[in-house]
C-alpha cells in the first residue's frame, strides 16, 4: 500500500490569510497464489482533493519470522497509524499564533472561496 497526504498552502499577504487544500492519494495492491496454477491480483486507487475533516488509518504487516533460536514465530513486523489532524494542528497553531487566518478551501479559486 502506498499513501500520500499533502497539505497545500497559499499565502495572501494583503489579507493575512493562509488558504489550505488537502490532497489524499492511495494505491493498494495485493496478490495471492492459489491452489494449483491459479493466482489472483488486485489493484485499487483513490484520490481526494478538498477539505479533509478527518482521516485516520492504522494497520500492521505481520508474518512468520524465525527467532534467534531458529523457531518460527508469528509476529507483527511493521505497525503504522496516520491521523491527518496530527499534520494540520501544528500548521494551524503556527499560522494563527503569527496573527494570520487559516482558511481550509475546496479550491484555490477566489471566485468560489472569497
Amino acid at each position: 500500500m502506498k499513501s500520500v497526504a499533502r497539505i497545500k498552502l497559499r499565502l495572501d499577504g494583503k489579507s493575512c490569510k493562509v488558504r489550505s487544500q488537502d490532497t489524499l492519494c492511495r494505491l493498494r495492491w495485493t496478490g495471492a497464489a492459489g491452489s494449483g496454477s491459479t493466482a489472483s491480483a488486485r489493484l485499487s486507487a483513490s484520490w481526494f482533493r478538498g477539505i479533509a475533516f478527518a482521516q485516520y488509518d492504522t494497520g500492521f504487516i505481520g508474518g512468520l519470522i524465525l527467532a534467534n533460536d531458529g523457531q518460527p514465530t508469528v509476529s507483527a513486523t511493521y505497525h503504522w497509524k496516520f491521523n491527518i489532524q496530527e499534520m494540520k494542528q501544528p500548521l494551524v497553531a503556527i499560522i494563527t499564533q503569527a496573527g494570520w487566518n487559516w482558511k481550509p478551501v475546496i479550491t484555490f479559486s477566489h471566485l468560489l472561496n472569497g
